[in-house]
């Protein structure tokens, strides 16, 4: 007997095949994002991965072009073949992508390159939309369960990220994705009638076999291990350490090198061995190695630039972010410093200095006042109720691209203005705060902007003349020119005294390092502006790189371009470093906005016309089409936009990026997935009048909960950072998930709503939803590097606000008051 939308029933295992898919779905965007930060660029994981997600938006409109095919009494068949698909092509795909050798030298080459992998990865995507659309339209009277078990799935993949990625690796971990898809298509196969699909039940068990043995022996297929890191043929065997997590790939190589911060004359006295720490492949820190005993018979620590806080402050309590390999450690107790916490935030990192490589670094944790953490630095030091002498950040950066695979323009809330204040509350009255950064010869931006953050810190404190508080000094131009100088500032609570002044000067001298800033004079004339001009933000905001102070809305301390100086000379001036880190991620960016955007269009123009050819003057009239259309966009704008920018915020209260992932998209997930079944009951839609008025006022209570939502999280991350890590999991969870709630309602109630017309394109409208969630993904990027995390939250509420009143092209009087299957269902009825 033939089903149609009325009658069909989907079998449970439809919903359990659902539920893995789209958890399968999460967990591969995720990976990817990790690998392409370890093989290419940080700032390149987004290009691929946003435009991959394009295959799901593209599975939709397969589904909607295909009627005949995709009918309803085939659905679940089709589903898992897809997933079948989506598994067997996972692998391909990794086998693709780890195959290519990136060549970072040539823009015309790497993007060829990207272009290539793009595709590759753009189909296994393709299947995923193909069964998740599936489930979702063709079964219009149960899409609030379908749409509340696809987020179901989703979140739980958010919580099997992190230890699976722990466990697996970077290419094992997407070989597990691909067996959990292949757990799908069998669990889907298995709800069939065997006698009819005896075939695809045998492929479906020879594809799960196939996955689990590629799971369980992968270190033995050369296909499926990273042979090539930035371009760079690799040699697993000059390893003493590999081990990834969730926010990096660590390795640990044995190497000789000297200390970056001390003069070009002290390079040999600072050569030693040491075991490199690279993580990712950008970011570098040293295990040095030490016999535990002997430290006034350690060379760097007394001639480097990052240690000048402690020729100005002995016998003192320091906490030092970015414990790395110990090097900053050591060196405070070479000075002699008697209490010292080293936070570090990279679990591999740590794992490698104390367990892996302890005794090689001299037993650090054995070292009399030495305690380590594992923490994020803000968090830490805001819950610890202590005050210290000295707090230190020696060349810390982000530059791996996060979990979440949504900022990668190496954001970082160290350097804001938010958290200099919190790390300047919690220095005793005479206590000083140092960190360290490059100084790019010819246009220094890190460094003036490190000066931009002193002043503006200490004039919110009351100190107007920050000179007084300001030691600055930096190395000069390294041998190696390709090297950069570094540069260490020392800002007080109280003014410098002459003799604290007496001895920066005097050490300086010594080891021959260049001053910058002292309350006596300021040397170098490119911070004269910024600490003398009587409007510092004017004065910043007029310069042609932007060195306005970050702040926690706008925390993109390393990007110093504007968009409207994108194209002027000036750029130049900063040298390769400076068009490395900030003008080829702002290219890519803009590259990647303009890219989703043609790509999401065509998807909205081209299925219009072609619709429209197709079906003549049967189609709903054009403006209730277009209506229709504007709101799925508005949500799948919306949505994204929203979850991000909390993601974001919420990384710094929670203490760690995967905490914020697993917290943040857990609870947005799980809690618009329990919405999404709860919808029809609470928003009942029993005629076509009830629809637009249903949507619109929905659409509106959500968008008055948000504004809410927004305060109620500012305010909870104002004032109760120092509040125990299970009490700001649960403040976090207890923030977002009334808002998640609502957020999960529009979509299932508007496909419900659009069934009722009978020439309703269900399968494209979810098409339309996918693409424009991967443009916010990027917008959101965009607008918070331009306007701040904040507004961009606002921009995701408005969002909201322009899909109530596109609510109201649901329903008409005309339509019919029973629920309607789109064309493409209407098709299965033969």
């Amino acid at each position: 007997m033939t089903q149609t939308p009325e009658s069909a029933r989907p079998r449970r295992s439809l919903y359990l095949g659902l539920f893995l898919i789209t958890m399968a779905t999460l967990l591969f965007e995720l990976g990817l994002t990790r690998i392409f930060s370890v093989v290419m660029y940080f700032h390149m994981a987004f290009f691929a991965v946003s435009v991959t997600l394009f295959g799901m938006a593209f599975g939709g409109v397969i589904v909607h072009f295909l009627p005949r095919v995709f009918t309803v009494e085939r659905a679940q068949l089709w589903m898992a073949r897809s997933a079948l698909a989506f598994s067997a092509t996972t692998i391909g795909a990794l086998a693709a992508l780890l195959a290519i050798r990136f060549d970072l030298t040539s823009n015309t080459k790497l993007i060829g390159q990207i272009c290539v992998v793009s595709v590759a990865l753009a189909v296994p995507f393709t299947f995923s939309g193909v069964a998740v659309a599936l489930a979702l339209t063709r079964f219009p009277r149960k899409t609030n369960l379908m749409y509340g078990f696809d987020l179901a799935g989703a979140a739980l993949g958010c919580l099997l990220f992190a230890p699976f990625m722990t466990a697996l690796g970077g290419p094992g971990f997407i070989l597990m994705v691909a067996l959990a898809v292949a757990v799908a298509g069998v669990v889907l196969m298995l709800g069939l009638d065997p006698a009819e699909h005896t075939v695809g039940l045998v492929a479906s068990f020879v594809i799960l076999a196939a996955a689990t043995l590629l799971v369980v022996k992968r270190d033995n297929f050369e296909a499926f291990k990273l042979r090539y890191i930035r371009g760079a043929e690799m040699d697993p065997k000059a390893f003493a350490f590999e081990g990834w997590n969730a926010i990096s790939r660590v390795t640990v190589y044995p190497d000789r090198g000297n200390a970056e911060g001390v003069a070009p004359v002290f390079y040999k006295q600072a050569l030693a061995d040491q075991q490199t720490i690279l993580i990712d492949t950008f970011a570098a820190t040293p295990i040095l190695k030490f016999d535990g005993r002997n430290f006034d018979q350690v060379f760097y620590p007394f001639h480097d630039i990052s240690y000048l806080v402690h020729v100005v402050k002995k016998n003192a309590s320091m906490a030092i972010i970015g414990v790395g390999g110990g090097r900053d450690v050591l060196a405070a107790r070479c000075w002699g410093q008697p209490d010292i916490e080293g936070i570090e935030i990279n679990s591999r990192v740590r794992e490698a200095l104390v367990d892996k490589f302890n005794d090689y670094a001299g037993r650090p944790t054995d070292w009399p006042g030495v305690k380590m953490y594992l923490d994020e630095a803000r968090s830490h030091i805001a819950r610890s109720g202590k005050q210290y002498d000295i707090i230190q950040a020696s060349l810390i950066d982000t530059f791996a691209a996060t979990a979440a695979g949504a900022f990668v323009l190496t954001e970082n809330a160290l350097y804001t203005t938010d958290g200099w204040n919190m790390f300047f509350d919690h220095l005793k009255p005479d206590g000083i705060l140092t960190m360290s950064r490059w100084y790019t010869e010819g246009m220094p931006v890190e460094s003036i902007r490190l000066v931009a953050l002193a002043r503006a810190t200490l004039e919110s404190r009351g100190m107007k003349d920050a000179q007084k508080h300001i030691l600055m000094a930096r190395t000069p131009q390294p041998v190696n020119r390709a090297a950069q100088p570094v540069a260490t500032i020392c800002v007080k609570n109280t003014p410098f005294t002459d003799a604290e002044v007496d001895a920066f000067e005097k050490w300086t001298a010594e080891n021959q390092l260049i001053p910058l800033v002292s309350p006596r004079r300021i040397y170098a004339a490119e911070m004269e502006g910024m600490l003398t001009a009587p409007d510092m933000m004017a004065y910043a905001r007029a310069y042609p790189f932007d060195l306005t102070p970050p702040t926690d809305s706008r925390p993109f301390f390393f990007d110093v371009l504007r968009w409207r100086d994108i194209f002027k000379p000036e750029f130049r001036q900063g040298g390769e470093y400076i068009k490395t880190i900030n003008l080829k991620p702002l290219i890519m960016l803009g590259t990647l906005l303009a890219t989703v955007t043609i790509m999401a269009f065509c998807l909205v123009v081209i299925p219009l016309l072609i619709q429209g050819r197709m079906r003549g003057r049967q189609t709903s009239p054009l403006g209730k089409r277009l209506g229709m259309m504007l709101f799925f966009i508005m949500l799948g704008l919306a949505y994204l936009t929203i979850e991000l920018t909390l993601m974001q915020r919420f990384t710094v209260f929670l203490g760690h990026p995967s905490y914020s992932l697993t917290v943040c998209l857990f609870t947005m997930l799980l809690a618009s997935g329990l919405g999404s079944m709860a919808a029809p009951r609470l928003f009942p839609m029993r005629t076509d009048a009830d629809a637009p008025r249903r949507l619109t006022q929905l659409s509106l209570t959500i968008v008055l909960i948000q504004v809410l939502t927004l305060f109620v999280a500012l305010y909870v991350m104002g004032n109760f950072v120092a509040a125990s890590t299970p009490m700001r999991v649960f403040l976090t969870a207890a923030v977002i998930f009334p808002m998640a709630f609502l957020m999960g309602m529009p979509f299932p109630l508007a496909v419900q709503a659009a069934s009722r017309t009978p020439d309703a394109p269900l399968a494209w409208y979810w098409g339309l939803n996918g693409a424009f969630s991967v443009c916010a993904s990027v917008l959101v990027v965009t607008l918070a590097h331009t306007i701040g995390l904040t507004w961009a939250f606002l921009c995701g509420s408005a969002c909201y606000l322009i899909a109530a009143f596109a609510g109201r092209a649901f329903g008409t009087a005309e339509e019919k008051r029973d629920l309607e299957p789109d064309p493409a269902l209407a098709a299965t009825r033969s």
